[in-house]
């Protein structure tokens, strides 16, 4: 679906970095405005930033309590707390890399 990005003069595309369970952690709104998530390796960045997406969404994903999501969390505070700092730095990352083609926005998830 977005196999390369799509950009005029005028108008950003918008993206958000967005951690959701079994869901990739990138996505990009269509025409309508409605977000659909893409590959990582779709992205048009850096190796080096591919394996830090991964990473960080790897970890993200081993929270998931599939006997009951709602119980779905770290382990404690503090792993809650790197994992975000490591999204802030992902999302200046994203900008650094992609901010003149998308308007790069960050949504925690907790």
């Amino acid at each position: 679906m977005f196999s390369h990005y799509k950009t005029d003069d005028l108008v950003k595309q918008r993206m958000k970095l967005m951690p959701e369970f079994e869901c990739y952690p990138i996505w990009i709104a269509d025409a309508e405005g409605i977000h659909h998530t893409i590959s990582i390796d779709s992205l048009l960045i850096t190796s080096a930033l591919k394996k830090r997406l991964k990473e960080w969404d790897k970890q993200f994903q081993s929270t998931f309590n599939s006997d009951y999501p709602p119980d779905s969390d770290f382990i404690n505070e503090s792993e809650r707390d790197a994992y975000q700092k490591e999204g802030v730095e992902i999302y200046q990352q994203l900008v650094n890399e992609l901010g003149n083609i998308f308007d790069v926005y960050y949504y925690p998830t907790y």
